[in-house]
């Protein structure tokens, strides 16, 4: 590595020489393709170790020139699939891809427009480490801004000139949700590379330590779900200090009887993996708030559910609009969703 490269690490991290693969994954809709993209499970180095830079990408198959990036985080879990391994994974398959569970949401907001980049972080958020998550979406926000500038890269020309990158909107699920939290409040090791429109965390653990990061000023949503048998620290405190606001620029949404797992189809139970499991069942969960009066949602409703919270918030958002006013009637077609702005 050289002196600069090493320099660079300190300050915001700092990859190999890079040696691409791409996986091309089906095309998940008849206007969407997808494909994974992978430097290695040590592409990275940051202050403490280092980071794979692997993500899976979906985006539209005709590009207008005028797409937005979308990062999606995914929270903690085991790092490897075997629990006696430890990482770096013994094999490149070993490595958990908790980061293909947002396919269904990557698609949908692909059809809409956007790129949506998926990122793995099984060394930092899936071991609860999200100090240094801050160096690892500016990596892959200049990949992406490399990319856009030139054919060097391991897609060719495909995206050339082809992104919007005067801002970024944020996704976090879990652990995900306090990196990207402490992301755009500048309390991930390095401030954001770029302008970040707005930010949806789901089921979010804030903080996984320390203090909860302060909102920053952007549109941001918030969903706890009233069968969540992980999320111990409760989501609303990130609002706490908030005065309700009938037009307010962050939105707490609370839903009955969604649970913490199902937004990931990778932790879910139909998914048949060993820790798929139903957080929201109380037979298998005893620490899930879920009462028998409660009724559930369907790995399917909670999914459709998502999809409608982050597409409306991303649309709001570049369009200059209100996301309070976007996200107003999801009650009256979700009744289990309860809508609360703040200022």
């Amino acid at each position: 590595m050289t002196a600069l490269c090493l320099l660079a690490a300190i300050l915001a991290g700092c990859g190999t020489e890079q040696s691409f693969t791409i996986d091309w994954l089906p095309d998940p809709a008849p206007g969407v393709r997808a494909a994974v993209y992978d430097d290695g499970p040590a592409a990275l180095t940051l202050f403490e170790g280092s980071e794979e830079v692997r993500a899976a990408v979906y985006f539209p198959k005709e590009l207008s020139g005028h797409e937005h990036v979308i990062l999606l985080q995914h929270g903690g879990r085991q790092p490897c699939t075997d629990p006696s391994d430890s990482w770096p994974c013994r094999s490149k398959s070993e490595r958990t891809p908790s980061f293909l569970g947002f396919g269904y949401l990557g698609t949908a907001l692909a059809e809409q427009g956007n790129i949506v980049v998926s990122i793995s972080a099984n060394s930092t958020v899936a071991r609860a480490n999200t100090d240094q998550s801050g160096a690892v979406f500016n990596r892959h926000l200049q990949l992406w801004q490399d990319w856009n500038r030139d054919n060097s890269g391991p897609f060719g020309d495909l995206f050339t000139g082809q992104i919007d990158l005067s801002s970024i909107g944020m996704i976090g699920h879990s652990r995900g949700g306090d990196a990207v939290a402490r992301y755009a409040s500048d309390d991930a090791g390095v401030p954001p590379l770029l302008p970040i429109s707005a930010m949806v965390l789901f089921a979010p653990v804030l903080p996984i330590t320390g203090e909860t990061p302060d909102p920053p000023p952007i549109p941001t949503v918030i969903t706890e779900g009233t069968c969540d048998g992980d999320v111990s620290n409760d989501p609303s405190g990130y609002v706490r200090d908030k005065l309700l606001e009938p037009d307010g620029s962050t939105v707490m949404i609370t839903v009955a009887g969604a649970n913490h797992n199902f937004f990931n189809t990778e932790w879910s139970p139909s998914t048949g993996r060993p820790d798929g499991i139903d957080d929201g069942d109380q037979a298998g969960s005893p620490q899930s708030p879920c009462t028998p009066a409660v009724p559930r949602l369907s790995e399917t409703e909670q999914r459709t559910l998502a999809v409608k919270i982050a597409a409306r918030t991303f649309n709001a958002a570049a369009q200059d609009l209100s996301i309070t006013s976007a996200l107003s009637t999801l009650p009256a077609e979700f009744p289990s969703a309860t809508v609360h702005a703040y200022g």
